[in-house]
């Protein structure tokens, strides 16, 4: 008798362990799928032919930042980088501004003076990509530029 009522605590040990470790599971499959759906999330997009009215099309392009996300994004730069991972262009300007969680803000930039930094990489045009980090150097990209694009204004017009 004494034998029989160890082995079903031992059974109930085991279900109760079984449940906890169920619930754990559960948990942190939960934990995780929250941490996934409420962090931020930057997008980066790259104009060649910016064009405001103040600056030439040819020699301007603007970068667009904003935070789709449901946190808050702190900017700390944002540039531009070659298909080979070489800054040719970053601009520390915006440290500390910050994009707030899904108000979908734009950040807008337009160099007049491109052409300099650009003409180099006339060639690579296609590979040139937009960047932005974050405070804590997290750096998402702008896409890249299908081959339907249209070539930029100042590629063909410093030919």
């Amino acid at each position: 008798m004494h034998l029989h009522f160890f082995t079903t605590e031992s059974s109930l040990l085991k279900n109760v362990s079984l449940i906890v470790g169920i619930l754990g599971i559960a948990a942190t499959v939960v934990a995780l799928l929250n941490y996934v759906r409420d962090k931020s999330k930057l997008h980066v997009d790259f104009d060649w032919d910016f064009d405001d009215g103040n600056v030439p099309a040819q020699y301007g392009f603007g970068i667009y930042i904003r935070n789709d996300g449901r946190r808050q994004v702190v900017l700390h730069r944002f540039g531009l980088v070659t298909g080979l991972g070489q800054i040719i262009f970053q601009n520390t300007s915006v440290y500390g501004l910050k994009l707030e969680e899904g108000e979908g803000k734009t950040y807008i930039s337009a160099y007049a003076d491109a052409i300099d930094v650009l003409l180099p990489h006339m060639k690579d045009w296609r590979t040139i990509r937009a960047f932005a980090d974050n405070v804590a150097e997290r750096r998402t990209f702008s896409p890249t530029k299908p081959s339907s694009t249209e070539i930029p204004r100042w590629v063909t017009g410093a030919k």
